[in-house]
């Protein structure tokens, strides 16, 4: 969930496509550049529409009944 909301994020804002290359180049980049593309509006992002549905799935009680009930 959080990779998908960063690559929202990006996608959204910044117009880009995510394809298998620039996935590889974002593992050959270093902290700085990672950093320079965060920003307030993309943390906000991120929180609203990745972290806090990661809790929400994580912390979610399953109440597990048989399948013929």
């Amino acid at each position: 969930m959080l990779v998908s909301s960063i690559t929202n994020y990006l996608m959204y804002n910044f117009g880009v496509y995510i394809d298998t290359e620039m996935v590889g180049n974002a593992f050959d980049s270093n902290t700085r550049e990672a950093l320079d593309l965060a920003t307030f509006s993309g943390i906000v992002w991120v929180l609203l529409t990745g972290i806090i549905p990661a809790l929400l799935i994580v912390f979610a009680k399953i109440k597990y009944q048989k399948f013929g009930k």
